[in-house]
Protein backbone atom coordinates (compact mmCIF):
# COMPACT_ATOMS: atom_id res chain seq x y z
CA UNK A 1 0.00 0.00 0.00
CA UNK A 2 3.08 2.29 0.52
CA UNK A 3 3.38 2.95 -2.86
CA UNK A 4 0.24 4.32 -3.43
CA UNK A 5 0.65 7.17 -1.35
CA UNK A 6 1.41 9.60 -4.27
CA UNK A 7 -2.04 8.16 -6.15
CA UNK A 8 -4.19 8.75 -2.78
CA UNK A 9 -2.24 12.54 -2.66
CA UNK A 10 -3.72 12.93 -6.22
CA UNK A 11 -7.28 11.60 -5.56
CA UNK A 12 -7.31 14.72 -3.56
CA UNK A 13 -7.93 16.52 -6.69
CA UNK A 14 -9.92 13.97 -8.12
CA UNK A 15 -11.55 16.00 -10.45
CA UNK A 16 -8.45 17.74 -11.74
CA UNK A 17 -6.60 18.51 -15.09
CA UNK A 18 -3.54 18.22 -17.13
CA UNK A 19 -1.36 16.48 -19.76
CA UNK A 20 1.61 15.56 -22.39
CA UNK A 21 1.46 11.92 -23.10
CA UNK A 22 -0.23 8.26 -22.29
CA UNK A 23 2.01 6.35 -19.71
CA UNK A 24 5.61 6.26 -20.21
CA UNK A 25 6.10 9.38 -21.85
CA UNK A 26 9.33 11.91 -20.73
CA UNK A 27 8.58 14.65 -18.56
CA UNK A 28 10.27 17.83 -20.21
CA UNK A 29 13.37 18.58 -18.33
CA UNK A 30 12.10 22.25 -17.97
CA UNK A 31 9.24 24.78 -19.17
CA UNK A 32 9.86 26.16 -22.65
CA UNK A 33 10.69 30.00 -22.84
CA UNK A 34 7.70 31.32 -24.75
CA UNK A 35 4.80 31.21 -23.17
CA UNK A 36 1.31 31.57 -25.12
CA UNK A 37 -0.50 33.66 -23.33
CA UNK A 38 -3.64 33.16 -25.59
CA UNK A 39 -3.56 29.94 -25.72
CA UNK A 40 -2.78 29.43 -22.04
CA UNK A 41 -6.94 31.88 -21.61
CA UNK A 42 -8.26 29.54 -23.97
CA UNK A 43 -7.48 25.83 -21.40
CA UNK A 44 -7.97 28.17 -18.49
CA UNK A 45 -11.15 29.46 -19.67
CA UNK A 46 -12.15 26.37 -21.28
CA UNK A 47 -13.28 25.38 -17.21
CA UNK A 48 -15.13 28.61 -16.93
CA UNK A 49 -17.13 27.35 -20.05
CA UNK A 50 -18.08 23.91 -17.93
CA UNK A 51 -19.16 25.77 -15.35
CA UNK A 52 -21.86 27.82 -16.94
CA UNK A 53 -23.54 24.68 -18.11
CA UNK A 54 -24.53 24.10 -14.67
CA UNK A 55 -24.36 20.11 -14.54
CA UNK A 56 -21.74 18.00 -15.63
CA UNK A 57 -20.44 14.60 -15.32
CA UNK A 58 -16.37 13.29 -14.70
CA UNK A 59 -14.71 10.62 -15.11
CA UNK A 60 -10.69 10.21 -13.24
CA UNK A 61 -8.67 7.55 -14.08
CA UNK A 62 -5.50 7.06 -12.37
CA UNK A 63 -2.49 4.97 -13.56
CA UNK A 64 1.09 3.98 -11.87
CA UNK A 65 3.49 2.64 -14.02
CA UNK A 66 0.73 1.89 -16.68
CA UNK A 67 -1.59 0.24 -13.94
CA UNK A 68 -5.27 1.16 -13.21
CA UNK A 69 -5.26 2.34 -9.63
CA UNK A 70 -8.17 4.16 -9.70
CA UNK A 71 -11.08 4.90 -11.36
CA UNK A 72 -13.78 7.42 -10.24
CA UNK A 73 -17.11 8.96 -11.74
CA UNK A 74 -18.44 12.30 -10.48
CA UNK A 75 -21.56 14.22 -10.92
CA UNK A 76 -21.96 17.55 -10.18
CA UNK A 77 -25.18 20.02 -10.07
CA UNK A 78 -23.78 23.75 -9.35
CA UNK A 79 -27.18 24.97 -9.37
CA UNK A 80 -28.39 21.72 -6.42
CA UNK A 81 -25.22 22.38 -4.30
CA UNK A 82 -24.79 18.57 -4.86
CA UNK A 83 -22.49 15.87 -6.01
CA UNK A 84 -22.53 12.09 -6.19
CA UNK A 85 -19.88 9.35 -7.66
CA UNK A 86 -18.25 6.38 -7.06
CA UNK A 87 -14.77 5.12 -6.70
CA UNK A 88 -13.56 2.03 -7.90
CA UNK A 89 -10.07 0.64 -7.05
CA UNK A 90 -8.55 -2.90 -6.13
CA UNK A 91 -10.42 -2.11 -2.48
CA UNK A 92 -14.06 -2.08 -4.09
CA UNK A 93 -15.93 0.11 -5.22
CA UNK A 94 -17.11 3.53 -2.91
CA UNK A 95 -20.17 5.85 -3.21
CA UNK A 96 -20.89 9.11 -2.44
CA UNK A 97 -23.57 12.07 -2.29
CA UNK A 98 -22.92 15.87 -1.27
CA UNK A 99 -25.89 17.89 -0.48
CA UNK A 100 -24.67 21.14 0.44
CA UNK A 101 -22.90 20.54 3.88
CA UNK A 102 -23.78 17.00 4.07
CA UNK A 103 -21.41 14.10 2.69
CA UNK A 104 -23.04 10.45 2.75
CA UNK A 105 -20.33 7.73 1.89
CA UNK A 106 -21.04 3.79 1.64
CA UNK A 107 -19.15 1.08 0.07
CA UNK A 108 -22.41 -1.15 0.09
CA UNK A 109 -25.47 0.88 -0.01
CA UNK A 110 -27.67 -2.27 0.03
CA UNK A 111 -26.85 -2.89 3.41
CA UNK A 112 -28.50 -1.89 6.72
CA UNK A 113 -27.48 1.07 8.07
CA UNK A 114 -24.89 1.61 5.25
CA UNK A 115 -24.09 5.04 4.69
CA UNK A 116 -22.32 7.37 7.31
CA UNK A 117 -23.03 10.96 7.19
CA UNK A 118 -19.96 13.47 7.65
CA UNK A 119 -20.85 17.68 8.49
CA UNK A 120 -18.29 19.33 6.43
CA UNK A 121 -18.49 21.95 8.53
CA UNK A 122 -16.47 19.80 11.02
CA UNK A 123 -13.75 18.88 8.70
CA UNK A 124 -10.85 21.11 8.91
CA UNK A 125 -9.46 23.54 6.32
CA UNK A 126 -6.88 21.61 4.94
CA UNK A 127 -9.10 18.09 5.01
CA UNK A 128 -8.20 15.84 2.33
CA UNK A 129 -12.13 15.22 2.26
CA UNK A 130 -13.08 18.55 1.89
CA UNK A 131 -10.15 19.23 -0.47
CA UNK A 132 -11.82 16.52 -2.94
CA UNK A 133 -15.02 17.91 -2.51
CA UNK A 134 -14.10 21.68 -3.83
CA UNK A 135 -14.93 21.72 -7.37
CA UNK A 136 -12.46 24.65 -7.82
CA UNK A 137 -9.49 22.28 -6.21
CA UNK A 138 -10.05 19.75 -8.79
CA UNK A 139 -9.38 22.49 -11.48
CA UNK A 140 -6.38 24.00 -10.14
CA UNK A 141 -3.52 22.44 -11.87
CA UNK A 142 -4.75 24.85 -14.76
CA UNK A 143 -3.33 27.97 -12.93
CA UNK A 144 -0.22 27.17 -13.10
CA UNK A 145 0.10 26.26 -16.78
CA UNK A 146 3.28 28.23 -18.03
CA UNK A 147 3.64 26.89 -21.33
CA UNK A 148 0.82 25.82 -23.89
CA UNK A 149 0.95 24.89 -27.96
CA UNK A 150 -1.93 24.36 -29.98
CA UNK A 151 -1.23 20.65 -31.43
CA UNK A 152 -4.28 19.56 -33.65
CA UNK A 153 -7.59 21.69 -33.90
CA UNK A 154 -8.56 22.53 -30.40
CA UNK A 155 -6.04 19.84 -28.58
CA UNK A 156 -3.43 21.26 -27.14
CA UNK A 157 -0.11 20.12 -25.12
CA UNK A 158 2.16 22.21 -22.61
CA UNK A 159 3.65 22.33 -19.37
CA UNK A 160 2.10 22.74 -15.67
CA UNK A 161 4.57 24.69 -12.82
CA UNK A 162 2.84 23.26 -9.85
CA UNK A 163 4.19 25.49 -7.48
CA UNK A 164 2.43 28.48 -9.81
CA UNK A 165 -0.74 26.54 -9.32
CA UNK A 166 -0.38 26.22 -5.39
CA UNK A 167 0.44 29.86 -5.17
CA UNK A 168 -2.65 30.97 -7.32
CA UNK A 169 -4.83 28.55 -5.11
CA UNK A 170 -7.79 30.15 -4.18
CA UNK A 171 -9.23 28.60 -0.48
CA UNK A 172 -7.06 26.34 2.11
CA UNK A 173 -8.47 23.48 0.83
CA UNK A 174 -7.85 23.89 -2.94
CA UNK A 175 -3.98 24.92 -1.41
CA UNK A 176 -3.80 21.74 0.44
CA UNK A 177 -5.08 19.62 -2.17
CA UNK A 178 -2.00 20.68 -5.05
CA UNK A 179 0.37 20.84 -1.99
CA UNK A 180 0.10 17.29 -1.45
CA UNK A 181 0.95 16.69 -5.24
CA UNK A 182 3.77 18.92 -5.12
CA UNK A 183 4.90 17.35 -2.32
CA UNK A 184 5.51 13.73 -4.02
CA UNK A 185 6.35 14.81 -7.46
CA UNK A 186 9.83 14.96 -8.53
CA UNK A 187 9.23 16.91 -11.78
CA UNK A 188 7.29 19.57 -9.83
CA UNK A 189 8.07 22.74 -12.32
CA UNK A 190 7.47 20.65 -15.34
CA UNK A 191 4.44 18.34 -15.24
CA UNK A 192 3.21 17.59 -18.94
CA UNK A 193 -0.24 18.68 -19.83
CA UNK A 194 -2.49 17.91 -22.48
CA UNK A 195 -6.02 19.28 -22.65
CA UNK A 196 -8.40 18.93 -25.56
CA UNK A 197 -11.34 20.88 -25.98
CA UNK A 198 -15.14 21.20 -28.10
CA UNK A 199 -15.80 23.64 -30.87
CA UNK A 200 -17.22 26.13 -28.27
CA UNK A 201 -14.36 26.04 -26.34
CA UNK A 202 -15.56 23.67 -23.48
CA UNK A 203 -12.96 21.71 -21.90
CA UNK A 204 -14.04 17.69 -22.84
CA UNK A 205 -10.94 15.74 -21.88
CA UNK A 206 -7.74 16.24 -19.87
CA UNK A 207 -4.72 14.35 -19.07
CA UNK A 208 -1.35 14.28 -17.02
CA UNK A 209 1.70 12.73 -15.93
CA UNK A 210 3.64 12.84 -12.41
CA UNK A 211 7.04 11.52 -11.66
CA UNK A 212 7.18 10.15 -8.07
CA UNK A 213 9.24 8.09 -6.55
CA UNK A 214 6.69 5.86 -6.27
CA UNK A 215 6.73 5.29 -10.26
CA UNK A 216 5.20 7.84 -12.54
CA UNK A 217 1.24 8.31 -12.16
CA UNK A 218 -0.21 9.20 -15.11
CA UNK A 219 -4.21 11.30 -14.55
CA UNK A 220 -6.54 10.94 -17.24
CA UNK A 221 -9.68 13.37 -17.22
CA UNK A 222 -12.97 13.40 -19.08
CA UNK A 223 -16.01 16.04 -18.98
CA UNK A 224 -19.69 14.72 -20.05
CA UNK A 225 -22.58 17.23 -20.15
CA UNK A 226 -25.40 14.71 -18.97
CA UNK A 227 -29.44 15.15 -19.94
CA UNK A 228 -30.28 15.42 -16.61
CA UNK A 229 -28.84 14.84 -12.55
CA UNK A 230 -31.15 14.31 -10.35
CA UNK A 231 -29.44 14.10 -7.25
CA UNK A 232 -30.52 12.86 -3.75
CA UNK A 233 -29.53 12.04 0.03
CA UNK A 234 -30.20 8.26 1.02
CA UNK A 235 -32.85 6.88 2.89
CA UNK A 236 -32.24 8.67 6.72
CA UNK A 237 -33.47 5.19 7.94
CA UNK A 238 -30.11 4.02 6.18
CA UNK A 239 -27.73 6.92 7.69
CA UNK A 240 -25.26 6.86 10.61
CA UNK A 241 -23.72 10.06 11.83
CA UNK A 242 -20.13 9.91 11.73
CA UNK A 243 -18.08 9.63 14.91
CA UNK A 244 -15.31 11.99 16.69
CA UNK A 245 -13.25 8.91 15.26
CA UNK A 246 -13.93 9.64 11.79
CA UNK A 247 -13.83 12.77 11.95
CA UNK A 248 -9.92 12.53 13.27
CA UNK A 249 -9.38 10.45 9.83
CA UNK A 250 -11.09 12.77 7.79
Amino acid sequence: MRRYRACVALLGLVLVAGCGGGPGSAAPSAPPTSPAPDHIAAVQDSVKLVYAERAFTMEVRLRLDGDLVSRVTVDTDLDADAMQGTMESADGKTRMVRIGDEVFVASDPKKQNAWLRIDLDKLSATSPLRASLDVNAQWGILAGLVSIDEQAGVLYGGTVDLKKAVDAATSASEKAALQRVADFAQNPSAVPLSADLDLAGRLVRMSYTVQTTEGEVYTSLTVTAPAKLSIKAPNPRSVTEATAAHYRLL
